[in-house]
This record gives structure tokens, C-alpha cells and sequence, in this order.
């Protein structure tokens, strides 16, 4: 087996984040509750996507392989970071804690159609994204020996980021 010196986390999965701004815009205006649902399930989906996929791909420049975002995971996780030979990402670790929480809120009230799932899902996208985002930075320079496009993956985070800033601020939201 041969050891990867780093991994690439590919750009193209923040297209679900555009893919999101987009549809975002449009579900704020839907009257019909059961187009709005449907929206919230696609948003949902996306976010779901994206957050996996980009922890996969991210956990992967460790060697550490992981399926999907679950409790089994968390402890699969935290246990292969506390034995870790390396330098441990540990404001990585501490937003994946909370990405999972964010995660399973997001995928119950959406799944149940709460009323709340508005809120949840507003959170996750315009509050967690960014908080996501700024956290990854703190870990740079481990993350920039590790990922070997960090600075294309920066660039993305941070044109997210002013897209996330131009819809709240074009749907007023606080």
C-alpha cells in the first residue's frame, strides 16, 4: 500500500453550494407550502452532499476513510486522531462535532417537515457554512501540507462565503 503525501478535495463539489444560493432564492418566494418543502428537501440534500463528501475527501489527506457522517463515525474519528502521528486539526475536528448535530437537526426537521425546518435549514447554510469556513482557516497550515489544492479550495471557500453574504443580505436576514 502506498502512502499518499496529500489529497485534493475536489472543487467541483461547491457547485452544491451554488446550486443552493440558487435555489435558495427562489424558495423564499414560493407561496405554495409543498414547493416550498420540496425546496427545502433539495437545499437539504445539497448541504447533506457537500458536508460528507467534503469530510470524506478532507479526512482522506490523513488517511483516515470514512463513509458517511454518523455517531459511529464521530467516535471513529476523534479515536483515530487521538492515536494520530501527525499534526491533528483539532479546530477541524471540533466544527466536525458540530457539523454532525447540525447535520442530523437539519435531516429531522426537514425529513418530518417541521415548521421549523426554515430555520434550521437557514441555519446550516448562512450561519454553520461560514463558521465552517473561518474554522477550516485556523487549521491552514496543516491543511495546506495535507491538501494538495488548499489554495483553490480557499479561494472557493471564500467566494462562497460573499455569496452567502449578498443572499442574506438580499433577503434581509439577520
Amino acid at each position: 500500500m502506498t502512502r499518499k503525501l496529500s489529497a485534493e478535495i475536489k472543487i467541483a463539489l461547491f457547485d452544491q453550494l451554488d446550486k443552493i444560493a440558487a435555489i435558495a432564492e427562489v424558495s423564499e418566494k414560493e407561496d405554495d407550502p409543498d414547493k416550498h418543502f420540496t425546496y427545502l428537501h433539495e437545499i437539504q440534500d445539497r448541504l447533506d452532499t457537500f458536508a460528507e463528501n467534503f469530510f470524506i475527501q478532507l479526512f482522506e489527506a490523513f488517511d483516515l476513510n470514512i463513509d458517511y457522517i454518523s455517531e459511529e463515525t464521530m467516535s471513529d474519528v476523534e479515536n483515530y486522531f487521538s492515536e494520530y502521528n501527525g499534526e491533528v486539526p483539532s479546530n477541524v475536528l471540533e466544527i466536525f462535532k458540530e457539523l454532525f448535530e447540525v447535520v442530523e437537526d437539519m435531516d429531522d426537521d426537514v425529513y418530518f417537515d417541521s415548521p421549523q425546518a426554515d430555520q434550521t435549514i437557514d441555519y446550516a447554510y448562512f450561519t454553520f457554512l461560514p463558521k465552517l469556513f473561518v474554522t477550516l482557516k485556523k487549521d491552514e497550515s496543516i491543511l495546506q501540507k495535507k491538501v494538495s489544492n488548499y489554495g483553490a479550495v480557499k479561494i472557493r471557500m471564500e467566494s462562497t462565503l460573499v455569496k452567502i453574504g449578498a443572499i442574506k443580505q438580499q433577503l434581509a436576514l439577520p
